[in-house]
């Protein structure tokens, strides 16, 4: 039951509630989806002008906002605003710009963000590639 309770509060359909829901909802403020990726508890979008934003649960910093606090609704990546690319993965997420760079945040224990390291990022890190 634990489970199943925490699994609520991690606000993976960023409708602003910790609800189950049998029909889609809207995603709060994302009115122009360019990618989509979902990950394990946390989503994120590159909207049409290149600017990244994440929801859900942040234990790793997967939402790349720089702290690990889970957010109900979009926030917005940070230092990033030209993603041409997305991919989120287990408990992370990766871009690519417009200048082809790979930037990477979330859980790096298995050195998934590969920057070189097995630390955990709670913002966009360059890999690399």
């Amino acid at each position: 039951a634990a489970d199943v309770e925490r699994a609520m509060e991690r606000f993976e359909l960023g409708d602003t509630t910790t609800m189950d829901r049998s029909t889609p909802v809207d995603v709060s403020g994302i009115l122009d989806p360019l990618f989509l990726g979902v990950g394990a508890e946390t989503t994120c979008a590159v909207r049409t002008s290149g600017a990244t934003e994440c929801w859900g649960y942040n234990e790793y910093g997967q939402l790349g906002i720089g702290n690990m606090t889970d957010s109900p609704v979009p926030v917005p990546v940070s230092m990033l605003g030209n993603a041409v690319e997305l991919t989120v993965g287990w408990s992370h997420a990766c871009v690519v710009d417009t200048g082809g760079s790979v930037l990477c945040w979330g859980s790096n224990e298995r050195g998934q963000l590969g920057n070189g390291t097995m630390t955990n990022s709670t913002v966009p890190a360059v890999s690399l590639f």
